[in-house]
C-alpha cells in the first residue's frame, strides 16, 4: 500500500464537552467510543483532552499519523487500503493547569524536570502514564470487517467439583472445543476454545497482601480483531473476565527473536544472540523513537538511529532534520564531554571548556587540527564569526613549541595589544582613536620584484606640486586636548599626486617618495645655483686680475 495513504485520512475529533471527565485514565478505561462501519472508523471522545494523535499501522509500520486539536472530529477512511490486518493507537494530550506547565518549563531549564514531574504525578496534576487507547481492524475485499460479531465464550454447565488436590500424570486438554482424542504433540496443556483466556484471580482479602489479578489473552474476540498473545492487568476483579490494561502484547507474525532475553539478562530485539544489554538488529537503520506526549510540555518526537554511514539524531517533529551525526569510522576521542562542562576534540581529558588536540604532520594549508568557521550564505554582508567576551581584557595566546617564544594578542580597555610574553613590555599598541605605536622599526615592502608599471617622475614637477599644496597643523577629532599634528589633508595630497587607494588616506611610503623627489629637485636647483655662483666668482676673479 502506498505510504501516501495518510492523505486519504479525513480526520476530526468531536468538539469535547466540558461536562465529561478530564485528565485521569483508570486502568483499561477507554478515552473514546469507537464506531466502525465497512468504510470508516470514527472515535467519539469520552473525556476532555488538549489534543489527540492518531497512528495507523500495517504489518510493516506506520502508514498514517496526525495530531488534531480538541475541537476536531476523528474519522479514518478505510477506502484504498490493501486487504489485511491493521492496528491503531490514540495518544491524548491531557489538559494541565497553566501553573503546572510553567513550573515544568522552569524545571526543564534548571535541569530538575524529572523531580518536578514526579511530584506533579504524586499530586495528581498530570497523569502517571501516557493516556492512550488502541485497537485493530481488518480489511477484506477493500471493506472493513465489522467488529460487532463476537465469538461465543459462554461457559458450559459445571459438571464436576473436586475439593482435593489433583495430580494429572499425562497431558491435559482444556476448553469448549477439546475433541475426544486431541493431538497433543509436545504440549503438556492444550487450551482449545474460540476465546482462549487464562485468568489468575488472587483472592487475598486480608491485611496488605497483594491481590491484583492477571490474564493471559489469546487473540481478540471481535470480528476482524488482532491475532495476538497478551498479558492484561485486571486490577482487583472477581471471577472471569478482565477489562484492564494490556501491558504486554505480541502480534502474530512477529519475526524470530522479536524479543529475546538471554541468561545474562541481555535483551535482543530481532536477534537471539544479543551482545549488549540492549541489542537491536535490523536490515535498515535500527532506530529508537523517543516520543514525548503533549500536555504539560509541547509534544516532541526524536529518533536515535544508526546505519552504515552514521549514527544520528533525527528531529521528527521538526521536519526530520538531523541536528547531530557521528560518521562511521571516526577516531577514538573525536568528541568527549568531560567534567566541569569541558569538551574535548581528540582528547579524553580536556583541560579547557573546548580543548582541541591532535597529532598532525600536515602543512598550514592542509592542517586538520585547524578551527574552521564558515558561513555559506550567498548574501554579501559583514558577520561576526568569532566573539571573545570578558569582564576585562580578552586575550589569545600563541606558542611555537619548537622555540621558547610565546605571544599574545589582547583587547584591554581602549587598546589592542600584541606582546611577547616575558619581554616585560608591549611591542604593538593600537588604541581606540586609531593611533598605532610600535617599539621597533616600521618596514614597508618596496622590493622591485614586487612592483609593476614602474615609471620615472619629473622631480621638478613634484617640487612645484609640493610648493602649491596647503600644509596645516591640526588635531584628530578623537585626539585628547593639546595634541596637534602637521601635514597636508589627504584630499589635497590625492589631488596633487593621485597616489594611494582613495582621497581619504595617505600612505607613509607615498609621502616619503614625494619628499625624496622634492629633495632631488631641490638638490638639482642647489647644484645649478652653485654652478652659477662658481661662474660669477670666476668672472669676478678675472676682473680683479685685469685691474
Amino acid at each position: 500500500m502506498s505510504r501516501t495513504i495518510a492523505s486519504s485520512i479525513s480526520v476530526t475529533i468531536w468538539a469535547l464537552l466540558s461536562l465529561v471527565p478530564t485528565l485521569a485514565q483508570e486502568p483499561g478505561e477507554p478515552i473514546t467510543e469507537v464506531l466502525q462501519d465497512s468504510r470508516q472508523i470514527t472515535w467519539e471522545p469520552l473525556q476532555v483532552y488538549g489534543g489527540v494523535t492518531l497512528r495507523v499501522l500495517d504489518a510493516v509500520g506506520v502508514i498514517a499519523e496526525q495530531t488534531f486539536a480538541r475541537d476536531q472530529k476523528i474519522s479514518f477512511d478505510l477506502g484504498g487500503l490493501a486487504d489485511g490486518p491493521y492496528r491503531w493507537e490514540l495518544i491524548a494530550d491531557p489538559i494541565v493547569p497553566q501553573s503546572v506547565s510553567q513550573g515544568m518549563s522552569t524545571a526543564a531549564v534548571q535541569g530538575q524536570l524529572r523531580e518536578y514531574s514526579d511530584d506533579a504525578k504524586r499530586r495528581g496534576d498530570i497523569p502517571r502514564h501516557p493516556v492512550t487507547q488502541s485497537g485493530s481492524f481488518t480489511v477484506t475485499g477493500g471493506l472493513g470487517v465489522l467488529p460487532n460479531l463476537l465469538e461465543d465464550g459462554s461457559d458450559l454447565k459445571f459438571r464436576l467439583v473436586i475439593n482435593e488436590n489433583q495430580i494429572v500424570k499425562g497431558r491435559l486438554c482444556v476448553g469448549t472445543n477439546c475433541p475426544d482424542n486431541p493431538e497433543f504433540g509436545l504440549s503438556t496443556i492444550l487450551v482449545m476454545a474460540n476465546t482462549a483466556r487464562l485468568k489468575f484471580d488472587d483472592t487475598s482479602s486480608t491485611g496488605s497482601f497483594p491481590d491484583n489479578d492477571w490474564e493471559l489473552t489469546i487473540n481478540d474476540s471481535s470480528n476482524g480483531g488482532v491475532e495476538k498473545f497478551a498479558v492484561k492487568d485486571c486490577g482487583v476483579s472477581s471471577g472471569g473476565g478482565c477489562e484492564g490494561n494490556e501491558v504486554f502484547t505480541v502480534v502474530a507474525g512477529a519475526p524470530n527473536g522479536a524479543l529475546y532475553v538471554d541468561s545474562g539478562g541481555k535483551v535482543g530485539l530481532k536477534t537471539t544472540s544479543p551482545v549488549a544489554e540492549l541489542h537491536i538488529l535490523d536490515a535498515d537503520s535500527p532506530t529508537i523513537r523517543l516520543d514525548q506526549q503533549g500536555g504539560p510540555l509541547a509534544a516532541q518526537s526524536w529518533d536515535l538511529a544508526g546505519d552504515n554511514a552514521n549514527l544520528f539524531v533525527r528531529d521528527v517533529t521538526g521536519g526530520g532534520s538531523t541536528p547531530f551525526k557521528v560518521l562511521a569510522g571516526g577516531a577514538t576521542d573525536t568528541l568527549v564531554v568531560g567534567t566541569s562542562q569541558r569538551v574535548g576534540i581528540g582528547t579524553s581529558s580536556p583541560s579547557a571548556k573546548l580543548h582541541i588536540d591532535a597529532v598532525d604532520d600536515s602543512t598550514v594549508d592542509n592542517n586538520t587540527t585547524a578551527l574552521f568557521v564558515q558561513n555559506r550564505s550567498t548574501v554579501v554582508a559583514n558577520r561576526a564569526m568569532l566573539q571573545l567576551i570578558n569582564n576585562g581584557g580578552a586575550a589569545i595566546f600563541y606558542e611555537d613549541t619548537s622555540s621558547s617564544l610565546r605571544w599574545q594578542t589582547i583587547a584591554s580597555g581602549r587598546d589592542f595589544l600584541v606582546s611577547r610574553l616575558g619581554s616585560g613590555g608591549v611591542e604593538f599598541t593600537l588604541d581606540d582613536t586609531g593611533n598605532l605605536e610600535i617599539t621597533g622599526t616600521l618596514t614597508q615592502g618596496s622590493d622591485r620584484s614586487s612592483k609593476r608599471d614602474i615609471e620615472p617622475v619629473d622631480v621638478d614637477d613634484v617640487l612645484q606640486r609640493v610648493a602649491a599644496m596647503p600644509i596645516s597643523t591640526w588635531s584628530y577629532k578623537k585626539d585628547g586636548s593639546g595634541i596637534r599634528h602637521l601635514g597636508p589633508m589627504a584630499q589635497d595630497f590625492h589631488a596633487a599626486f593621485g597616489l594611494g587607494s582613495d582621497e581619504r588616506r595617505i600612505a607613509t611610503l607615498d609621502t616619503s617618495g614625494v619628499a625624496l623627489a622634492a629633495v632631488q629637485a631641490l638638490l638639482g636647483r642647489i647644484e645649478e645655483l652653485e654652478s652659477q655662483l662658481d661662474r660669477v666668482q670666476a668672472e669676478l676673479e678675472s676682473v680683479r686680475e685685469h685691474h
